[in-house]
């Protein structure tokens, strides 16, 4: 579980920064993900699906609602989906790329997507 540093800092204890939010619909998220992330998928459709998920703009919220926050969540799942199903060059399973056909030996495993620090 990943907790926020509160430990004091020159007697000053440190907040997490406020939470930002994409500044796109529901409706947006939901019509990428459905056109350029479903059963059927090609490589230029994924890229311009992740281009525009990544194009967003973050905002704070004063007041965020839970709707804000599924919200917000929704456009982080959509994104995953996205860059793991580019980066996945094959068809496999339930879902189809129709610029790679075939299944192939090299993603025969799990995808594993892992942040990286500021720093690399």
């Amino acid at each position: 579980m990943l907790e926020a540093n509160t430990a004091p800092l020159n007697g000053e204890i440190l907040q997490p920064p406020p939470p930002r939010f994409p500044s796109i619909s529901e409706a947006d998220i939901r019509a990428i993900a459905w056109n350029s992330c479903g059963i059927l998928r090609n490589g230029p459709e994924l890229a311009a699906a992740l281009n525009r998920l990544r194009s967003c703009e973050r905002h704070y919220i004063p007041d965020a609602t839970r709707a804000d926050f599924e919200q917000r969540n929704m456009h982080l799942v959509a994104l995953l989906i996205t860059f793991a199903a580019l980066a996945r060059k094959e068809s496999r399973g339930g879902h189809f790329r129709t610029d790679y056909p075939r299944k192939s030996p090299e993603f025969a495993k799990h995808s594993v997507i892992v942040r990286s620090s500021e720093n690399g």
